[in-house]
């Protein structure tokens, strides 16, 4: 069974990482190549007011803490954890019982097991891509022999898999609930677009994942936000029980 899952899972996870790894390549690579060009053709333009951007692409160039979060972790990883885990997780209850295909494994597994390996090992996809992503900017940073805050790059580690494994949690919660493919990743698409644009109220910033994602906390010596992190972390949990029970009572 396990085998199975993985095999569907596969090309998601190959193109997700494939598509990270393209990112990585351009934002820290060829990133000073890539400054280097900007700089000269800002020095060059007969536009005046560049002197800030002269002064950031400067910053992201010397600096590699800076260049890590507003590149990476500020920007390219941030906003694609919670797609990603939305896209990991849409299929994996709902294919099963859009090709009616859940009546063979239940039949062959208890319901526990089918919902534990499913689970887990999407969990596992997940984890995987977010944790490799933001180490491979930790080792980039250590190879070249720069100045790297190991407690920087934990907290936003820490804070990319708290967020990520809550989409994912939301995203199979419909996936379990509901019996095709599309309804699930237009459910947790729209919710995610709802909470951002909520998000830009003051009011209704917590509800927005991608305030906390993206935050300059970690990089400015404030830590992360603990309660946050902790609420995310318990609302995981709870969506993984009521998938669960909801699984468990659904008839197929």
């Amino acid at each position: 069974m396990m085998r199975k899952e993985f095999a569907h899972m596969k090309v998601r996870f190959i193109v997700l990482a494939v598509i990270l790894a393209v990112l990585f390549v351009v934002s820290f690579p060829l990133g000073d190549f890539l400054i280097g060009v900007a700089e000269n053709a800002l020095s060059q333009s007969q536009i005046s007011g560049l002197e800030g951007l002269q002064e950031v692409l400067g910053k992201i160039r010397e600096d590699f803490n800076f260049n890590a979060y507003s590149q990476w972790f500020g920007k390219n990883l941030g906003q694609l954890v919670p797609i990603f885990s939305i896209i990991i997780g849409f299929p994996i209850f709902s294919r099963e019982v859009e090709r009616k295909t859940i009546y063979f494994l239940l039949t062959k597994q208890r319901r526990r097991r089918v919902f534990r390996v499913k689970y887990f090992l999407g969990l596992f996809a997940v984890t995987a891509l977010i944790f490799a992503s933001c180490v491979s900017v930790l080792l980039f940073g250590l190879f070249l022999m720069k100045e790297v805050r190991i407690k920087m790059f934990a907290e936003y580690t820490l804070m990319m898999l708290t967020g990520g494994i809550f989409w994912y949690s939301v995203t199979i919660l419909f996936s379990v609930f509901m019996n095709d493919q599309v309804k699930p990743l237009i459910s947790s698409i729209l919710i995610l677009a709802v909470t951002t644009s909520l998000g830009f109220l003051r009011m209704f910033r917590f509800v927005s994942v991608y305030n906390y994602l993206l935050s300059d906390a970690p990089y400015r010596n404030l830590g992360i936000d603990l309660v946050y992190t902790l609420s995310l972390m318990l609302l995981s949990v709870l969506l993984y029980f009521v998938a669960w029970t909801i699984f468990r009572r659904k008839e197929f």
